[in-house]
């Protein structure tokens, strides 16, 4: 995107500006591209199958997030809790695992969750789409894990309070219902930091929240907005 460029929507945003939300030639908009850039125009022709919009300013704004959720593959409505809030939380990439304890792959749905992180990133103006990734198996992930770090969390460590201020790109890992198997459990304490969420015992979607805040606090991505009163 560049200003002064037109840009044409595709049928499916071109019906929801048009049909959805009304809005009209001349009328000011937003766009992003999923990748960091937002860009400010205005609609130059409005029609329901191919709405133009002429830009204006185009801004690149930095990815938000260095964590990469690696979770073990889980139902459909703790998929859709997980997937929706931790968007909204801010993550790089959703990288689903296949465990010992977990959902078999064709459980996860790709195109729908594509369109999730969309829908929930354009509705909370997040300009970076977290990517959505095909499920790989356990033991090939953490294989393939070298350049980055893996913080884990274990509910038989519940307790632990890892030093992770000044880490860079990092996988958080969350275990099924179940949690890891001995085999599992293993290599992760091998490989990765410890994570603990508390004394609670807590479903799949419930600890991907607790656990993505407390890391991203750990990490400096909570930073508390300043107000002027001026």
């Amino acid at each position: 995107m560049a200003p002064g460029q037109v840009v044409c929507l595709s049928r499916e945003e071109s019906h929801h500006l048009f049909n959805v939300l009304r809005i009209r030639e001349h009328a000011p908009v937003e766009l992003v591209d999923g990748k960091g850039a937002i860009a400010s125009g205005t609609v130059s022709k409005a029609a329901k199958n191919a709405t133009e919009v002429l830009l204006s300013t185009v801004e690149s704004r930095p990815r938000s997030s260095r964590i990469r959720l690696c979770f073990s593959l889980a139902k459909h409505q703790a998929t859709e809790f997980l997937v929706r809030r931790c968007t909204e939380l801010g993550v790089s990439a959703f990288q689903p695992l296949i465990t010992d304890f977990g959902m078999p792959a064709k459980a996860w749905k790709r195109d729908r969750w594509e369109r999730v992180v969309e829908e929930v990133c354009k509705q909370c103006q997040e300009v970076w789409f977290p990517e959505v990734c095909e499920p790989i198996a356990f033991d090939d992930w953490i294989g393939a894990a070298s350049d980055r770090t893996i913080v884990a969390c274990d509910e038989n460590d519940r307790g632990a309070k890892p030093e992770v201020e000044k880490l860079g790109d990092c996988d958080l890992a969350l275990g099924a219902e179940g949690g890891w198997s001995e085999g599992e459990r293993r290599l992760l304490n091998e490989k990765a930091i410890g994570l603990g969420l508390g004394s609670n015992r807590l479903r799949t979607e419930t600890a991907s929240l607790v656990a993505l805040t407390l890391l991203k606090e750990k990490m400096g991505e909570l930073q508390p907005v300043l107000v002027s009163t001026v």
